[in-house]
């Protein structure tokens, strides 16, 4: 699993969220375009608010998408849980 931020300033911070909380994936940061109007990744996947969890299947298509923090740690981890345990159920 990874994860994309693009608070580029606040990697130690990301980092330090990370280690905390026991996570073990990457983090990646998203870039700026050249115009620095907006960030790559974002831009790419149509990404509008954060946080922004996105499940990716294997051909490289969106499969889940959801926007917004559930309020608690627990609650966000069995919502990404639930939507993976669905793509795995599915034909």
């Amino acid at each position: 699993m990874q994860s994309i931020t693009h608070y580029k300033n606040r990697i130690s911070s990301v980092q330090d969220f990370i280690n905390e909380n026991k996570y073990d994936f990457e983090v990646l940061i998203d870039p700026k375009e050249e115009n620095g109007s907006s960030h790559e990744i974002a831009k790419k996947y149509n990404i509008s608010g954060i946080p922004t969890k996105v499940i990716i299947g294997p051909s490289g298509r969106i499969k889940f998408k959801d926007v917004g923090y559930s309020g608690s740690n627990d609650k966000l981890l069995n919502k990404i849980d639930g939507m993976i345990q669905m793509l795995k159920s599915a034909p």
